[in-house]
């Protein structure tokens, strides 16, 4: 309204262009992560088929809806470099790839809580909404875990068998290795599809946190009371003080297993049992121990507090933020255990298809 007809028609270029670059874009991105393609349907012929599908059912949730927040900040890049042209007589097709381009940059984390942000009426609401994603990922992780293990004691069940047989005379060596050989590869697509879900948890987790991040910037109130209980429970950021090795146990003599960098932010995990040692999640999906000497807790910084819709009492909200970045500290544990169950996984592979070895 107030726009001169040709503006208008602009407008609705600049819309229709930035949800095909939005798309393209995106889809280019989320279409290379695909990998093996699997079917949810039992193979009546493999031995783990049930197993299998289980685990595969978790495909449609991590190879597909959590790529919805770069989509959604290449969408809202695409759409705002667009109608930024068309509003100042600009070529609207570059305005919606270049847009495109920067959403995608900063899509993922921040898209998400964007347009998470845009959904909700208030600032409780925004939190609630939050705190419901972070739930239903929990519940997948649990899930994505639980089906991964029962899928591997299976094949290593199956490999255990087809052992035997071949050691009590009941199968040749070549018909043994061939079937350890399907066994193997059907596990090796397993292992490659598992690590496909580890790099989505990361994403998550990095949208999460973001969302976190963002909503005690936006409540005070919220800040204060999770700042004191992320310093009793070890959890919460830091940032390395220094150059320092990460252990794989908290003590010196421990293997390295990684190292941070001055100024290098982290992840703490809560280990009540750690004592002067801090336990931190790693970029690989692994855990690792820094003295904590060298880490000092990571300052948010404060932001005004937001002025409350009138039906939103303001304890209500900073309570719901709470409640929402609280839950958000479940999912790098869970990211972890279920990486190290994975790469135990892979380790034990190696022993598990071969003929000539007992596990």
């Amino acid at each position: 309204r107030g726009m001169s007809k040709s503006h208008r028609r602009g407008a609705r270029l600049a819309l229709h262009l930035a949800l095909t670059c939005g798309l393209m874009i995106a889809g280019t991105t989320s279409c290379q992560n695909g990998g093996t393609i699997f079917s949810s349907g039992a193979d009546a012929s493999d031995a783990c088929g049930r197993e299998h599908a289980a685990f595969a059912d978790s495909k449609s949730f991590y190879l597909q809806q959590v790529a919805q927040g770069a989509l959604l900040g290449t969408l809202g890049g695409a759409a705002l470099g667009a109608l930024a042209a068309s509003a100042s007589g600009g070529n609207v097709g570059k305005g919606a790839a270049i847009g495109a381009g920067a959403g995608l940059v900063a899509g993922g984390a921040a898209g998400y809580f964007n347009a998470r942000q845009q959904q909700a009426a208030d600032q409780a609401a925004l939190a609630n909404s939050v705190y419901g994603d972070v739930n239903r990922a929990s519940q997948e992780m649990d899930r994505a875990t639980t089906t991964f293990s029962a899928l591997r004691g299976c094949r290593f069940a199956a490999a255990d068998r087809i052992k035997a047989a071949f050691r009590q005379g009941g199968l040749t060596r070549e018909q043994a290795a061939v079937q350890l050989g399907d066994q193997k590869r059907r596990f090796d697509e397993e292992l490659a599809l598992a690590r496909e879900y580890g790099a989505k948890m990361a994403e998550q987790d990095q949208q999460f946190r973001f969302a976190a991040d963002s909503l005690v910037k936006q409540d005070p109130g919220a800040q204060q009371v999770l700042a004191s209980r992320a310093a009793q429970m070890g959890t919460g950021d830091y940032v390395a003080t220094a150059a320092v090795a990460v252990r794989s146990s908290p003590s010196t003599g421990a293997d390295r297993v990684a190292a941070l960098g001055k100024g290098q932010r982290v992840h703490g995990l809560a280990d009540p049992a750690s004592g002067e040692w801090r336990k931190i999640a790693l970029d690989d999906g692994g855990a690792g121990y820094v003295s904590s000497k060298f880490l000092s807790p990571a300052m948010k910084p404060a932001a005004p507090a937001p002025v409350p819709a009138p039906s939103t009492p303001p304890a209500a909200a900073s309570r719901n933020v709470q409640v929402a970045v609280a839950a958000t500290e479940t999912i790098p544990e869970k990211r972890v255990a279920y990486s190290r169950s994975v790469d135990d996984a892979a380790k034990q592979s190696n022993l598990s298809f071969n003929l000539d070895q007992t596990s």
